[in-house]
């Protein structure tokens, strides 16, 4: 797995796994009733970008239950964007990309059915390049809404991410 942490480190090799892309699905994977672990979600719901080669997935806490789908769509990049508990400051940013052997390692998902599995599946199924945006969070205690520092971050990797979308698949409707 390569690693990258920080917001200008991982938004650098993001930028350039995203700009290799012709069909990109983007998975967000999160409980937004455990606070900070809805991240992925509102990442999500705030991203500005529109092209058909662009494919985003609400997956909730189940993304394995769409797999199928993001087959369908013939992604050769597949993103998850999800919170993580990688012992950083919450609202820091890592981009991972899966090679294919490794577990999460560092990193670790807030959800049932690791993350690396349903890369590994991906890959073998329509050998997709799979990558995870991961959020650190601050709390997953049941409640709703992002703390404050994990709101902040959210709205700022959106906004980098809708300009970083756009300026890749621009004229690639």
């Amino acid at each position: 797995m390569n690693l990258h942490k920080g917001f200008g480190e991982a938004f650098k090799a993001l930028t350039e796994w995203i700009r290799a892309a012709e069909r990109l699905a983007i998975l967000a994977v999160g409980n937004p009733f455990r606070m900070d672990d809805g991240v992925g979600i509102q990442i999500l719901k705030l991203l500005k970008a529109k092209s058909r080669r662009i494919k985003m997935v609400n997956c909730l806490q189940v993304p394995e239950n769409h797999l199928g789908e993001v087959i369908g769509f013939k992604p050769d990049k597949v993103l998850f964007i999800d919170g993580v508990d990688a012992g950083l400051p919450p609202g820091e940013l890592v981009f991972a990309e899966f090679t294919g052997d490794e577990k999460i390692g560092p990193i670790i998902s807030t959800h049932g059915v690791p993350l690396d599995v349903s890369a590994s599946y991906l890959k073998a199924s329509i050998g997709a390049s799979v990558a995870l945006i991961g959020v650190q969070v601050s709390s997953i205690e049941f409640g709703e809404g992002l703390t404050e520092e994990v709101e902040r971050a959210a709205k700022s990797i959106s906004h980098t991410l809708s300009k970083i979308l756009n300026e890749s698949f621009r004229g690639k409707l």
